[in-house]
């Protein structure tokens, strides 16, 4: 489990139209390319980017997804690095193994960090490794720093961050200008990002992490023994996820005992602004869920089977909130007792009155991260 893995091997120009292209470097972003591209050219990468695609404005968008491998043709002719090497460099291969089939065009994709974009302007979505990039003879961002699995650095052994130690503002290397030369330079504020102290990842999410890898470069997953394919595996973590996101927000002894015989420990404050998905929380908060679900993904057949039954957790309490339910969860679910009451006939949907303290967070996150990208 602990082996290393490469996402795809770089390249070399051999010929381009260009006087001078960065490298690719190994397991480098393609979005990271892109501005080191363009710093080396001695421009900023959004008047690279234009010049490259009139018609396409890829910093509005989440250009690390490249859902239509024909928007490559004109970078290709220019730089001369074939198409192949560079959707390797893209989000959309494992993405695309991770699904099972094509990813959807729109939408938040599971189990990779989405950007909130606005415009130009990022919530959230790269992460990175001050002491990675120290150690870069020309500075890269990785692409495994947009997997939402990710929160650790295997190599140095602490967390990884997402935002600016200085002026807190997210990582927005596209915004550079062709005077700060060097992608670790804040497109905020101006800070060097290799500057930045850090801390220990936890250990356990550390362990998840390493073992969902595992998954996507053997292209198999083992789950209480038995082999499951990549798709069920990632949907079952992500179903856990959901799960312990419940148990959070949720007054539910029944679960929380199941969690406890399994080893669960809960994150001590609630990782997660309501309403956000996992792909959207900033590292530390994804780190705490990450390090909870990883002894539910590793967990014998028969813990999990004698927690079930000393918890006396129902078949609702298992899988009866809102998510669709892997269907290992909802054949282990089958087999335990039922609380479900007959539906009423009563509407009892709440049309006034008082929202909901749940509701009421959901609502001031959205206001929070609207007024964090006003402000920038």
């Amino acid at each position: 489990m602990g082996s290393s893995h490469s996402w795809h091997q770089g390249t070399r120009v051999v010929s381009s139209r260009w006087s001078v292209v960065a490298r690719l470097m190994p397991d480098e972003i393609i979005s990271s390319w892109l501005v080191n591209t363009a710093l080396i050219q001695g421009c900023d990468p959004m008047t690279l980017t234009l010049a490259v695609w009139p018609k396409w404005r890829i910093w509005t968008n989440d250009g690390d997804r490249i859902f239509n491998e024909d928007r490559l043709d004109p970078i290709c002719a220019l730089s001369g690095i074939k198409k192949v090497t560079l959707m390797s460099a893209s989000l959309f291969p494992i993405a695309k193994q991770i699904y099972g089939k094509r990813p959807p065009e729109k939408g938040v994709w599971t189990w990779f960090l989405a950007p909130g974009a606005r415009n130009t302007k990022r919530h959230s979505g790269i992460q990175y490794c001050p002491f990675c990039l120290k150690s870069d003879a020309k500075p890269y961002f990785r692409i495994q720093w947009r997997f939402a699995w990710h929160t650790g650095c295997k190599v140095h052994g602490h967390a990884l961050l997402d935002r600016c130690h200085d002026c807190n503002a997210p990582v927005e290397y596209h915004r550079l200008l062709a005077e700060d030369k060097v992608i670790t330079v804040c497109g905020t504020c101006k800070v060097d990002l290799r500057a930045a102290s850090v801390r220990s990842c936890l250990p356990e999410a550390l362990k998840f992490q390493l073992m969902a890898d595992d998954v996507l470069i053997n292209d198999v997953g083992l789950f209480q023994g038995s082999a499951m394919n990549v798709t069920p595996w990632f949907e079952l973590a992500n179903y856990f996820v959901s799960l312990i996101r419940v148990a959070q927000r949720c007054e539910n002894e029944p679960l929380s005992e199941f969690l406890r015989l399994i080893g669960v420990q809960l994150p001590e404050s609630i990782p997660m602004r309501p309403g956000n998905h996992l792909e959207i929380l900033n590292t530390h908060d994804r780190e705490g869920l990450l390090a909870a679900i990883f002894p539910l993904m590793s967990a014998s057949k028969i813990l999990f089977e004698e927690a079930l039954q000393k918890s006396n957790i129902t078949r609702q309490g298992l899988a009866g909130h809102r998510m669709v339910s892997p269907t290992w969860i909802r054949t282990t679910a089958a087999s335990l007792p039922s609380t479900l009451r007959e539906k009423s006939t009563r509407s009892t949907a709440r049309l006034d009155g008082p929202r909901s303290r749940y509701q009421v967070k959901r609502m001031m996150a959205r206001l929070q991260r609207k007024l964090d990208m006003a402000q920038r």
